[in-house]
C-alpha cells in the first residue's frame, strides 16, 4: 500500500506544477488551498487513505466565502488528485465524486463614460490638502501622460494588471501599433529575452521528483528520491530572440 502523505504529495505537486510553467498565482492558489484542507484531515494520512467524505467537511465547512472561491478549492484538489492519479499514489480520481459547486453569475458593468472622465480627471494634480499654518492646496503630479496612456491601455484592451506591470520597452512595437503580452509559460526563457516560437511543442524529458523524508518538521530538510516524472521543456533552437551571454571561462583548478 502507497504511504506517500498528503504533505508530500503536496511537494510532488508543486515540482510538477513549477516543471509545466503553471503561473505563480495559480501555484499559489494551489498551495493555499492545500494548506487550508490539511487541518481536516486531524493526523497526516497516506493520500490513499483520504475519502469523499473528507473533502465534502472540508468544502461544507467553508463560511462567509463566495461559491466562487470554494470552486477554486474543488479545482485546486481536483489537479491534486488528477497528479497523484497519472503517479499512482492513488487509484480512484475522489474529487470526480465531489459535485463541483456553481458560482454566482455576476453582471460585468463597463465603466460609463462619466467614470472614465473622473478617472482622468484626476492624473494631474493631487487632492486638496492643508499643512500647518498654510492655505488649502495640492501638487503637480509627476507621469501624468504616463498614467493616462497605462489608463487607456487598459480600457481598450481588458488587459489584465500583472501583464501590464510586466510590459517592457521591447514588447512594444510603436510602428505596427502592437504590443507583445507575456502569457503562461516559458518562463526561463524570459529571463534571457527569449521566446517560444508559436506552435513549437515541448520536449519530454525525464525529472527527479523527491520528497522530504518528514515534510511535517521544518527543520528536516532530508529528501529521498520517489521517482521521476516526466517534464517539458523548449530547446533553444526553439526560441527566438536575443543572444545567450556566454558562459563563464572555466579554468581548471
Amino acid at each position: 500500500m502507497n504511504t506517500i502523505t498528503f504533505s508530500q504529495s503536496i511537494e510532488g505537486y508543486l515540482l510538477a506544477a513549477n516543471a509545466r510553467r503553471l503561473s505563480p498565482n495559480t501555484i499559489n492558489d494551489y498551495s493555499f488551498t492545500f494548506h487550508k484542507f490539511k487541518p481536516y484531515l486531524g493526523h497526516y494520512p497516506p493520500i490513499a487513505e483520504i475519502s469523499v467524505k473528507d473533502i465534502q467537511i472540508f468544502l461544507s465547512n467553508q463560511n462567509n466565502i463566495s461559491k466562487k472561491a470554494i470552486l477554486n478549492y474543488h479545482t485546486g484538489l481536483s489537479a491534486m488528485w488528477t497528479w497523484c492519479l497519472d503517479e499512482e499514489l492513488v487509484n480512484k480520481h475522489i474529487l470526480h465524486k465531489v459535485k463541483r459547486p456553481k458560482p454566482e453569475i455576476r453582471d460585468i458593468r463597463p465603466y460609463t463614460q462619466a467614470e472614465v472622465q473622473a478617472m482622468l480627471s484626476v492624473l494631474k494634480t493631487s487632492k486638496t490638502y492643508t499643512r500647518p499654518g498654510k492655505r488649502e492646496c495640492s501638487h503637480k503630479l509627476p507621469l501624468a501622460d504616463r498614467n493616462k496612456a497605462i489608463i487607456y491601455l487598459w480600457l481598450d484592451t481588458g488587459i489584465r494588471a500583472s501583464e501590464l506591470g510586466n510590459l517592457r520597452i521591447h514588447h512594444v512595437d510603436v510602428r505596427n501599433r502592437r504590443i507583445t503580452i507575456m502569457g503562461k509559460g516559458s518562463k526561463q526563457w524570459h529571463k534571457f529575452n527569449r521566446y517560444v516560437k508559436k506552435g513549437e511543442k515541448g520536449i519530454p524529458i525525464l525529472a527527479p521528483l523527491m520528497f522530504r523524508v518528514d515534510p511535517d518538521d521544518p527543520d528536516n530538510k532530508k529528501t529521498e528520491l520517489y521517482g521521476f516524472m516526466v517534464v517539458y521543456e523548449f530547446d533553444i533552437s526553439q526560441t527566438d530572440g536575443e543572444p545567450l551571454p556566454e558562459p563563464p571561462e572555466w579554468k581548471s583548478p
